[in-house]
């Protein structure tokens, strides 16, 4: 007995939904046959020709939201079909309002928009058509303050073959619906808004055609461009200014400024394939890039004039006064008196290196100068220019090699007293004099080129600083625009 009733329940309730979907199926039936009896998808819908169509648009992110309109052909009692009060119909099956994506890129009539969305209908003669699809529009962009740009499209959705008088479109928002928007790593949108305008043509003036323009302002985000392109950028201008701070003389110098220039060499290469290709305008990171780039070539326009300040010929060097060759050159004069008075016998020398002869009695390895040569040493120590005959240096300056020889040299000369006058006394105090001459002027070419090199390094110096300055001043105010007036003054 419970088997018979639950074979009866279960029998018993789907042949009742069964009943209850024939039966509305039934009423939704004789309503398509009864509504698109005689009906034209051809035709406007609307009783009076002389009206006109009312078509609202909205729009959103992800599709175009919503049209809707009144259709007044497609209207019915719901009492006479089991109260249905909607019904949904293939949209190619009725009429619609041939709205086309004016500023599109590719077809302005999409067939996804027909094809693949159906048409609500109500029981009023309201329709309501929510298509979908990818639309693409050609929208002008300006990448003067990239990447820090502001840019605006304008999306055109335009009637195509009706005038105002026979569909007129209207806009229901004053703003994008944003409520199914997914936020973009690259773009933030700043604002929307949805304006109604007319056009016509001049061959028609007196046919107007409405139109809505969507238009989406976006600004870009900065936070990738500034990590991976400016901070980078950044770090090789002060790269540039530690080039300046590096001795004029030093290999690293040239060594580290052809680093950073390369270094920007393969960063324009990147810089060049993110940015939008455009001619119109000089992107602001390349200008920021550029700057950077002047400033490591003004520090090799600085190359050249050092090379040439280190020649000893240069003539931007300023005149140095030469000493007198009676004063730089050693000369042997006799008083006229005894020629045993080795004193009277004056010998000049001159080192680049001073280094006290003091240091020669304290030091261990030089203990090989003897006690009489010391005695020669202080000798000649106690015979000196005075300040107004010429800027040379006394034994006491020499280096410890040149006092030896200088010992030598001396008791050589000394030992000229013992030589009878019969002898080749005179061509041996020739032959003496003029080596001494040659190994003096020799010395004397070495100061004079130690001199330039010197004023070289000073003047080198000075152009490093005055082209640091430079490169400082505009590096910072550079920075300042790029980073600070720049992103502001071009919103929009």
């Amino acid at each position: 007995m419970a088997f018979a009733y639950l074979t009866w329940m279960i029998g018993f309730v789907p042949c009742m939904f069964l009943s209850l979907t024939n039966a509305e199926l039934a009423g939704e039936a004789r309503l398509m046959n009864d509504i698109f009896r005689e009906y034209n998808r051809e035709a406007r819908p609307c009783l009076d020709a002389r009206k006109p169509v009312q078509v609202a648009v909205g729009f959103t992110l992800t599709r175009l939201d919503e049209l809707t309109w009144k259709d007044e052909f497609l209207t019915w009692n719901p009492d006479h079909y089991d109260n249905l009060t909607k019904v949904n119909v293939l949209a190619n099956s009725i009429w619609l309002p041939e709205i086309a994506l004016d500023n599109s890129i590719g077809n302005i009539f999409d067939g996804e928009f027909t094809d693949r969305f159906r048409v609500s209908i109500h029981h009023s003669g309201e329709v309501l058509w929510e298509p979908g699809g990818t639309l693409r529009t050609t929208c002008e962009m300006s990448i003067n303050a990239y990447p820090f740009d502001h840019q605006t499209c304008d999306i055109v959705f335009a009637n195509w073959q009706y005038t105002k008088d026979q569909v007129n479109l209207t806009s229901n928002q004053s703003k994008i619906n944003m409520e199914t928007y997914t936020e973009n790593g690259e773009w933030d949108i700043e604002y929307t808004k949805l304006i109604r305008a007319e056009w016509s043509s001049e061959s028609h003036p007196s046919d107007v055609y409405p139109e809505i323009v969507v238009t989406i302002h976006v600004r870009r985000r900065v936070l990738y461009y500034l990590v991976n392109i400016m901070m980078p950028c950044v770090m090789m201008s002060l790269l540039v200014l530690v080039v300046f701070h590096l001795p004029p003389d030093s290999g690293e110098k040239v060594s580290l400024g052809v680093t950073v220039l390369l270094a920007f060499s393969v960063f324009q290469l990147m810089i060049a394939e993110s940015v939008p290709t455009s001619s119109k305008s000089i992107p602001l990171i390349g200008k920021s890039a550029r700057i950077s780039y002047t400033s490591i070539l003004r520090w090799y326009g600085t190359l050249p004039c050092c090379d040439a300040l280190r020649l000893p010929t240069s003539p931007l060097l300023p005149p140095i006064g030469e000493p007198d060759d009676n004063a730089c050159c050693a000369h042997l004069e006799h008083s006229g008196q005894s020629p045993h008075r080795i004193p009277d016998i004056q010998i000049h020398l001159s080192e680049s290196k001073s280094q006290s002869v003091h240091s020669v009695h304290n030091e261990r390895p030089n203990d090989d100068i003897k006690t009489q040569d010391k005695h020669y040493l202080k000798t000649c120590d106690s015979t000196r220019f005075e300040p107004g005959v010429g800027d040379h240096l006394s034994l006491r300056a020499l280096s410890p090699e040149v006092a030896r020889s200088a010992v030598r040299l001396i008791k050589s000369i000394a030992a000229m007293d013992r030589i009878p006058s019969g002898c080749y006394r005179d061509e041996l105090m020739t032959i003496i004099g003029d080596t001494y001459k040659e190994l003096r002027q020799q010395r004397k070419d070495d100061e004079m080129d130690a001199v330039f090199e010197n004023e070289w390094k000073r003047i080198s110096k000075i152009v490093d600083r005055f082209f640091f300055m430079i490169t400082l001043i505009v590096m910072i105010s550079s920075t300042i625009v790029v980073f600070c007036i720049m992103p502001y003054s071009n919103h929009d």
